[in-house]
């Protein structure tokens, strides 16, 4: 898969599709067509609004390849074909827009962005520090002399 990101999650237009059951497997996890299309190294949302986009006898084509290829056992022709019917059914009409089909930019794409949340933080926390460090050091300071000044802070009643 060329894009590992969560917020591709919030495509909520798709995700009736990509996260249906589409079997079990031998060790008793759920088989979904996100699991289906990752593990065959397609970009599951990608795909799914394209096959949304195609004719429906097109798109069940797709799917049942999809699902075939990935050589279940247990699974037959008819299975296979039933399950297609089910899953196709749940995709949205195909007006889905390319930009609905297509994740979020992934996370590496917005370090700079969350570099600069942190640079932020960080200066925030240094200004407090420089403005309140007498208060700061004698409750979080170390030795005796910092349990004294925490404990002459705190008022008896």
């Amino acid at each position: 898969m060329q894009r590992h990101d969560v917020f591709a999650l919030t495509n909520s237009a798709l995700n009736g599709f990509l996260f249906a059951d589409v079997t079990s497997e031998l060790n008793g996890t759920t088989l979904t067509m996100l699991s289906i299309l990752s593990r065959s190294g397609k970009d599951p949302w990608a795909e799914a609004g394209s096959w949304a986009r195609l004719p429906k006898a097109a798109a069940r084509r797709c799917v049942a390849d999809s699902i075939a290829d990935m050589r279940i056992d247990g699974l037959t022709r008819g299975d296979i074909q039933q399950i297609t019917a089910r899953l196709v059914t749940l995709l949205p009409s195909g007006a889905v827009s390319p930009e609905l089909a297509q994740p979020l930019p992934p996370l590496h794409a917005m370090r700079p962005w969350l570099m600069g949340v942190c640079l932020a933080a960080v200066i925030a926390a240094l200004v407090l520090l420089s403005t309140n460090g007498s208060r700061i050091d004698g409750i979080f300071g170390s030795g005796p002399s910092a349990t004294v000044a925490a404990s002459a802070q705190v008022k008896p009643r």
